[in-house]
């Protein structure tokens, strides 16, 4: 018996502004979605096959064992398929952690978004193949996408690019044992990220992402022995990936006057390079949590406690020690909500510090960097003018009857 075929569509977009600015990380651009479309035409198989016209692949196997898609099929240009590789894994890996029994699919993508000579167009087909892709397994799945149920996918190639300040050779002392020094020959790093999300009714129940970073510009420390003066140079690590997943949302635990803002993040990082010519790995489980509660008391009263704690980590060669930080605040509005007083205690406990340990080669150290955190802070803020903006009234005047008539 024939199995039914499912379509999903991904429309291509338009960047208004900033298309070339969003490659660098954390810059927004402007877009916008077109009629032309990506098509991912997906039904259960035996075997995960794969086939793109736009790419000029047909019917390549993959199989997807301990977490990962491997490739079966022989392909001469497999870079072309890694982003799609990548959209598979991510999206059977979310459906395996949560409990879902797998199904085997055929995919096949069809484009608007190209020629007939599969030349692109410009308006991110491959971010609507993954996208599209994404989709197709979930619906496979018994997933249904409408208003309360919204799926949001994502991939991105960036370049960093160094800063000048990373650059300059020239050695910097900020104590006599301590320096740090710029490398005018780093390179850009480069990365690669895919992720998506599942939301339900505003609450995001799951975020996955998957980051890979090549020639990662980091510090590392060089110690003259005689000397003992540390030096702390900006050089190209290897390669950084992490996996991560988080859930976030809003909760009104009391309606009316106790509500909560909640987010919760666990990743692995791995990090592999060459050290001053000494081969370096190391990896590590870490979790972070965060949290807002807001009541709202008699009186226009408000009281706000939040706190966050970020567990073990590490970033390049530092292993980050734990790190944690609660803070008070409370405000009353006063004449007719046109003023408010706020005093809020930020780091009651004067507990947020940078921390990590430096172990490599002849360097074993522990780095501590702490700043001003706890602070009281004492507001008061008026508006001035009408708050309420009137209707323009419905005047009539004679050039407006004339107007009117024929």
């Amino acid at each position: 018996m024939e199995k039914q075929t499912f379509v999903v569509r991904a429309p291509g977009k338009l960047s208004l502004l900033g298309e070339y600015a969003v490659l660098e990380q954390g810059v927004p651009a402007v877009g916008i979605a077109i009629s032309k479309s990506i098509y991912c035409y997906i039904k259960e198989s035996d075997k995960i096959i794969f086939s793109s016209r736009r790419i000029s692949i047909a019917k390549v196997e993959y199989q997807y064992q301990d977490k990962k898609v491997n490739l079966i099929s022989k392909v001469d240009n497999i870079d072309v398929l890694e982003f799609s590789k990548n959209a598979m894994e991510i999206t059977l890996r979310y459906l395996e952690e949560i409990g879902v029994p797998l199904k085997k699919f055929e995919i096949n993508i069809l484009s608007d978004l190209s020629n007939q000579y599969g030349v692109k167009f410009g308006f991110g087909s491959s971010a609507a193949v993954t996208v599209s892709i994404v989709g197709g397994i979930l619906y496979l799945h018994g997933f249904k996408i409408n208003k309360d149920n919204q799926l949001t996918a994502s991939y991105r190639k960036s370049i960093n690019r160094p800063s000048y300040s990373s650059l300059n050779p020239f050695i910097a002392y900020s104590d006599p044992y301590s320096a740090s020094q710029g490398n005018p020959y780093l390179q850009p790093s480069l990365s690669q990220a895919a992720g998506f999300s599942y939301t339900f009714k505003s609450f995001q129940v799951l975020s996955l992402n998957y980051l890979r970073a090549t020639q990662v510009i980091n510090a590392v420390v060089y110690q003259n022995d005689q000397t003992k003066v540390s030096t702390s140079i900006n050089q190209n690590l290897g390669s950084q990936s992490s996996l991560s997943a988080s859930s976030a949302g809003s909760f009104n635990i009391i309606k009316k006057w106790w509500n909560a803002d909640a987010s919760i993040e666990a990743a692995y990082n791995h990090v592999e390079t060459e050290v001053q010519g000494n081969p370096y790995t190391s990896s590590r489980f870490a979790w972070s949590v965060n949290a807002n509660q807001n009541f709202i008391l008699p009186d226009n009263y408000k009281i706000q406690f939040s706190g966050d704690y970020s567990s073990r980590n590490i970033d390049g060669l530092f292993k980050v020690l734990p790190n944690y930080q609660l803070d008070l605040g409370g405000s009353k509005t006063l004449w007719n909500k046109s003023a408010t007083i706020s005093l809020k205690l930020r780091d009651i406990f004067n507990t947020s510090r940078f921390r990590s340990v430096l172990q490599y080669n002849n360097v074993n150290s522990t780095w501590q960097n702490q700043w001003e955190s706890r602070r009281l802070t004492l507001s008061f803020t008026y508006k001035f003018g009408n708050l309420k903006i009137k209707t323009a009234r419905d005047r009539k005047t004679g050039t407006g009857s004339e107007e009117g008539r024929m």
